[in-house]
């Protein structure tokens, strides 16, 4: 499955809306997002750009009525994600 293939399907489980190409607003979006977020150097373990993404791809996908996850929710996502990593990178250590 190609990223494009991927992206439509994921958008499609949201739950399509008629009207534009939502996957392309999306992808558009995401670009933008990530060389702004760089420009800015951005930290990977900003809960509030991970809030404002969420809010802001809830709105392209059409489904502004839906609630995106807390920043608390968000925090605890981060922090599991990166016990995952670190983990991960002391087991290559140990190996």
């Amino acid at each position: 499955m190609t990223d494009e293939q991927w992206n439509k399907a994921l958008i499609s489980q949201v739950g399509d809306v008629a009207g534009f190409d939502r996957a392309e607003l999306v992808v558009n979006y995401l670009r933008g997002a990530m060389i702004n977020s760089d420009d800015a150097n951005k930290h990977s373990g900003d809960v509030q750009m991970y809030y404002q993404f969420s809010y802001a791809l809830t709105h392209l996908m059409g489904h502004s009525e839906k609630r995106i996850p807390t920043k608390l929710e968000f925090s605890a996502w981060l922090s599991a994600n990166n016990r995952v990593h670190y983990q991960q990178k002391m087991y290559k250590t140990v190996a």
